[in-house]
């Protein structure tokens, strides 16, 4: 029978060119395939099937024999034009595709349809920073509390936004900043804790430093109204001319929101002035005293000992009690200056000798110094004792009768330097033979 024959053949035929294929693939371009040889030669004799099986002579390829009526290929086909070029490519195996058809994988976009996704943005220009606003307003804040605040600002720039420093005003106002750098169109915030200082109204400033165009540096305004748990009036204590070799009082209100304060500890700065806190009784006697209210009295007295000349001290008030919203006391100290002069019949304007300079460089200051009777007097000699600036010293001139004029100079030294000194002044004004003129300044560094 033919029938199992041809079976075999085909079988056979099949297993062959998936040989033939596979080796193919294996070769470089315009390389035949391994122990093809010639394109020209002929192939093995296959076994021939059996008759009315179709028939296919020695010189054609190894491929399945095409359906009866769709043409055969003989021995003598010619061979290729291009006899030195590679052979064609296999077909692809029944049920494969050709090597050079696309394959499209189930739950995949095909090429022509694939999706972009965008990147991170590029820098393709400056950075550019916008504020949401430059202004922050606390509002009214109390003393002893931390207020926190927020400005929010923008790269709107096309480059990336770096944050080179950030220089607050004053040490009352802190900075936090999550990072340095922002990408094109990503939002930042500048947060703010404000610790006040002190009560009032209050602008503290806040420079901001970046490689923005064009406006490299934005200012930003912090303000408050701050409302004083305790409260000293008058906020300054200027006593004016009090006479020299008397004992000179004067005093001062202390008061808090909370009525139930008390007062813990009141000093000065000065050895020639001291206090004293009236007791409830003394206050009923004081003219104006409000018991009422909870105000406390401090008695300011400025010793008969005092020394001729400028007088300062600064008057430092201690307090406990209980802040608005707050569940505890707390301790809380406020301070503010006493200032004034001690003459007797001889005066001076101004009473300190004042200079900010410097290094390297000289100056001058003058000071008069008066009789205040309009009488003739005379200085006897001057010195001056300023250890920064060793070769520093006093002219004399006598303008009228009873009018001295006394000029410093000197020349700062190479270090920046907080001075201090004092100019002795010797004359024949009974009492006042002596008096002593102060001298306080600055020398900063070149350049700054």
């Amino acid at each position: 029978m033919s029938t199992p024959r041809l079976s075999i053949t085909c079988v056979s035929l099949t297993l062959i060119w998936a040989i033939v294929f596979a080796c193919g693939c294996k070769q470089s371009p315009g390389e035949p395939p391994e122990g093809a040889g010639s394109p020209a030669a002929p192939t093995e004799p296959l076994p021939q099937p059996t008759e009315g099986a179709g028939s296919q002579t020695a010189s054609t390829e190894l491929l399945p024999q095409p359906p009866e009526g769709a043409g055969s290929q003989t021995a003598s086909n010619p061979p290729s034009s291009n006899p030195a070029g590679p052979p064609s490519g296999p077909s692809a195996p029944p049920g494969l595709p050709a090597p050079d058809e696309l394959v499209t994988v189930p739950g995949h976009p095909p090429p022509d349809k694939l999706v972009t996704v965008p990147g991170p943005p590029v820098d393709t220009g400056p950075a550019r920073i916008t504020f949401q606003s430059t202004v922050y307003e606390f509002g009214a804040i109390p003393e002893v509390q931390k207020a926190k605040g927020s400005f929010q600002f923008t790269n709107t720039g096309t480059g990336t936004l770096i944050i080179e420093d950030i220089k607050p005003s004053c040490g009352c106002t802190a900075i936090a900043l999550d990072k340095y750098e922002y990408a094109p169109g990503e939002i930042g915030h500048l947060n703010v804790v404000f610790d006040p200082t002190g009560p009032g109204l209050q602008q503290k400033y806040i420079d901001v430093i970046t490689n923005a165009e064009p406006q490299p540096v934005v200012k930003l305004i912090v303000s408050a109204d701050v409302q004083a748990f305790l409260i000293i009036d008058p906020r300054s204590l200027d006593l004016g001319v009090i006479p020299y070799g008397r004992e000179y009082r004067t005093s001062v209100s202390v008061s808090s929101p909370d009525r139930e304060f008390t007062i813990d500890s009141v000093k000065t700065t000065n050895e020639h002035i001291t206090t004293r806190v009236l007791s409830e009784e003394e206050m009923r006697r004081f003219p104006g005293a409000d018991v009422s209210s909870g105000a406390k009295i401090v008695e300011v007295i400025v010793s008969a000992d005092a020394p001729w000349g400028s007088l300062f001290s600064w008057l430092e008030v201690t307090i406990r009690g209980k802040p608005p919203h707050g569940l505890a006391r707390i301790v809380h100290m406020s301070r503010i200056r006493i200032q004034g002069q001690v003459f007797g019949q001889l005066a001076i304007e101004p009473d300190t000798y004042r200079f900010g300079v410097k290094t390297g460089e000289s100056f001058e200051r003058r000071i008069r110094l008066t009789r205040r009777s309009g009488e003739s007097f005379s200085v006897i000699i001057a010195s001056v004792l300023l250890p920064d600036m060793p070769e520093a010293q006093i002219r004399l001139e006598k303008t009228d009768e009873h009018v001295w004029e006394l000029t410093l100079t000197a020349t700062a030294g190479p270090d920046a330097a907080h001075c201090k000194g004092t100019v002795t002044v010797k004359t024949d004004v009974p009492g006042e033979e002596t008096v002593q003129i102060p001298i306080v300044g600055v020398v900063r560094t070149a350049g700054r």
